[in-house]
């Protein structure tokens, strides 16, 4: 069974019949990985689904890659950052995507 979770968090099953958790998925009789949920910075909604964009970050995103073509926040956090022509710059950055990884 595979983990959706970060380094450093324990993965934790729990049994789809009796609702019990372990941190083995051999000592519950049907085991599931809960799903994981992120709560997102602009607009407070909660997600499944990390990648969760909304009107607010819409409205922030500032930067292309030109490698990529990956959107971000913040130039920062793309390899070859382009400014989306059009859009106003804004001293307050934060977010991103690809954190420069892409070629």
């Amino acid at each position: 069974m595979s983990s959706n979770n970060n380094a450093g968090e324990a993965e934790t099953f729990s049994c789809k019949t009796c609702g019990k958790t372990a941190p083995a998925s051999g000592h519950l009789c049907t085991p599931v990985v809960p799903e994981k949920t992120v709560v997102c910075d602009y607009c407070g909604d909660t997600a499944n689904d990390p990648r969760h964009v909304c009107a607010p970050k819409v409205s922030a995103l500032k930067y292309s890659c030109g490698s990529c073509g990956r959107i971000a926040v913040s130039k920062d956090d793309l390899c070859s950052a382009e400014k989306i022509p059009g859009v106003k710059e804004d001293t307050a950055e934060s977010g991103g995507c690809c954190g420069g990884g892409c070629s």
